[in-house]
């Protein structure tokens, strides 16, 4: 696998609540429970998040707003990359 960054869009979000939100990717890897993806926002650098759940061909990762990265988060929307 290459260490090359890649932008995935965002295929599907759903929110569990009041700042809690899984976000869903096309799947660019075998993860394995207990593996990681590094998302990265613009002008905020980047933060590792444990992949929540896998399926044939989407990877998912849940977030709860609680600092400035996770709470910009909850402003992303399908499309966004």
């Amino acid at each position: 696998m290459s260490d090359l960054m890649r932008t995935y869009p965002i295929k599907k979000i759903v929110e569990h609540g009041p700042g809690v939100k899984s976000f869903y990717f096309e799947r660019m890897l075998d993860a394995r429970a207990g593996q990681f993806v590094n998302v990265w926002l613009p002008g905020m650098d980047e933060k590792p998040y444990s992949v929540s759940a896998l399926g044939e061909n989407w990877l998912e990762i849940s977030v709860k707003a609680y600092g400035p990265f996770s709470t910009a988060m909850m402003d992303l929307k399908v499309g966004d990359r």
